[in-house]
């Protein structure tokens, strides 16, 4: 779902009311700040890592996109998410597979 509106007009809140009114309200809900962010910082912060998948990769991290399987993850202000981030997450989401190794591995 994509909810669309200035800067203080409550998208997070519907997103919220969203999430708690669906059958996953049960589940996490998560909402990450896109705004920016750096490739590398934000790949971390959704994917996770496995250590030395990159430089700052000093241990195994799980990402948002994991901690949240079954709930809600909400992107705020997922126009502003680095271009091979977004093109990442929309591979996932056509093809509805995720696994850490095949995002630290490829390039967009």
């Amino acid at each position: 779902m994509l909810i669309e509106g200035e800067t203080g007009t409550g998208k997070e809140l519907l997103a919220a009311y969203v999430h708690y009114k669906s059958p996953c309200k049960e589940r996490i809900f998560v909402i990450q700040n896109c705004i920016e962010m750096r490739e590398n910082i934000l790949k971390n912060q959704l994917f996770g890592n496995r250590k030395g998948d990159f430089d700052l990769g000093i241990q195994d991290k799980v990402g948002l996109h994991e901690i949240a399987d079954g709930g809600t993850l909400v992107f705020d202000e997922i126009g502003d998410m680095d271009l091979k981030v977004q093109g990442m997450l929309l591979k996932i989401l056509e093809d509805g597979v995720y696994t850490p190794e095949v995002v630290w591995s490829r390039s967009v």
